[in-house]
């Protein structure tokens, strides 16, 4: 049994390997809002 919470409490007291993925998910979520405002400027365009 793996505790999740306890290996991100481990992750976090070691930022080596966690850093790759904490700035790989900020990539993500900047690309989702940039879509979600992109997505949100369209419909009043093609109105």
């Amino acid at each position: 049994m793996t505790d999740i919470t306890a290996q991100r409490e481990s992750l976090g007291s070691m930022n080596k390997s966690s850093e790759a993925e904490s700035v790989e998910q900020r990539r993500v979520i900047v690309a989702h809002f940039q879509r979600a405002a992109e997505f949100s400027l369209q419909p009043s365009d093609s109105r």
